[in-house]
């Protein structure tokens, strides 16, 4: 080991331990840029990041990753070129795309420690499911203006990040997303919460701090809300609260290794029928896979008796995607000329040709994904999980 790491074993930290371990961060704004920075010094070995965002003139004040000459480019594709000239030793796996997207359940499992640092409500929400399933150890943090908080969620999860979410902040999860689900091509003009470089490194070194001493068995404040409220200059820290109606925890289970089967194949060369055929292989005609998500395969128009298949993601299209052209054409109102939607959420076997002989990648399968399967069984109702194995070495570079 040369002398780059002297400081850091001085610590008592261990090298090794930390040149093995493997975290994802979601965000690379402020907080992520703060966050990916003290992982790279201290050599932590595979770092996962992913953001959909590009930058922009006014992200120069708060992150130290970026410069004048990077912006329009991708956060995360920056943010990987600087950490490794920071340290050439870590392994930097950048992502472009919303988490929800571009991460499976898989990833979760396989990495050691989930960093939030969103800015929006949904995106925590998804995350914390991935995580209580996983039982992996999710530190989120939050900005707003000189204020700031890091809450700390690890197994057995007794209280997760839905369980302090609040009715407002539920509905507030979707307010990117209209009524019908669809973006808006104006979102970037939704008000903004400014906040100072200051709170992010203060919020990020927590964070980062918080999840060594995890990793080297140290005893960390798990369930607890650290605060930190920069106008009054006082740190709060409070015990969180199990919510007994939380849809997390009344909805998901914790996965087992047991319970989970590996297939080896790529999300981009497996498709819909040979993974059904896979499955019902082992479990049964009954078999049925859950996707996590709605899955919109046909836009139909009433109006024109006009059909189109696809293959989007309920949330990622936007409102101009799913009007009719033909009532557009005739003269009708956005509102009166979108298409009915129709989507499934889970796959049995019986869908149509264009959804069973796409791709898993095609019909929006996130990287490394571990789908639920429902069967009966012998008469009784099981549930099962089948890991998308082949999508290690895309995710991990290995």
């Amino acid at each position: 080991m040369s002398n780059r790491y002297k400081r850091i074993e001085e610590l008592g930290w261990d090298m090794n331990l930390l040149q093995s371990t493997s975290v994802m961060v979601v965000g690379a704004g402020a907080l992520g840029n703060e966050v990916l920075k003290n992982l790279a010094l201290l050599g932590v070995g595979n770092i996962l990041v992913a953001d959909m965002d590009t930058i922009e003139d006014h992200n120069l004040t708060r992150t130290v990753l970026f410069r004048d000459s990077d912006i329009g480019r991708y956060k995360v594709e920056v943010a990987a070129e600087r950490l490794k000239e920071m340290n050439p030793d870590v392994n930097i796996i950048p992502v472009v795309g919303k988490v929800q997207d571009v991460f499976g359940r898989g990833v979760y499992h396989h990495v050691d420690v989930v960093f939030g640092c969103l800015d929006n409500i949904q995106g925590r929400i998804d995350i914390n499911r991935y995580c209580y399933q996983t039982q992996t150890l999710f530190i989120d943090a939050g900005l707003r203006k000189l204020d700031g908080d890091v809450k700390v969620f690890a197994s057995p999860f007794e209280v997760c990040l839905d369980c302090t979410l609040t009715e407002q902040l539920r509905e507030e999860a979707w307010r990117r997303f209209s009524c019908l689900k669809l973006r808006q091509r104006n979102e970037d003009g939704r008000a903004t919460i400014p906040t100072s470089p200051t709170i992010s490194s203060i919020m990020a070194g927590l964070q980062v701090q918080l999840a060594i001493k995890y990793l080297h068995g140290g005893k960390i404040p798990v369930n607890y809300r650290m605060s930190v409220y920069g106008f009054i200059d006082e740190l709060n820290v409070s015990k969180m609260s199990f919510n007994p109606s939380c849809p997390t925890h009344n909805l998901y289970d914790p996965l087992t290794e047991a319970d989970i089967t590996q297939l080896p194949y790529r999300s981009d060369e497996l498709t819909v029928r040979k993974l059904l055929q896979l499955i019902k292989d082992d479990l049964g005609e009954t078999a049925t896979v859950s996707l996590d998500y709605d899955l919109i395969n046909t836009l139909v128009c009433n109006t024109h008796q006009t059909r189109q298949d696809i293959l989007r993601k309920r949330g990622n299209m936007y409102v101009d995607e799913v009007e009719c052209p033909d009532c557009i054409a005739d003269g009708l109102t956005s509102v009166h000329s979108l298409r009915s939607e129709y989507f499934v959420n889970q796959l049995d076997g019986q869908e149509s040709k264009h959804i069973l002989n796409s791709t898993l990648q095609e019909i929006g399968t996130p990287l490394y994904q571990i789908f639920k399967v429902k069967a009966v069984l012998d008469g009784e109702l099981i549930y099962r999980y089948y890991e998308i194995s082949g999508d290690k070495a895309r995710v991990f570079g290995v």
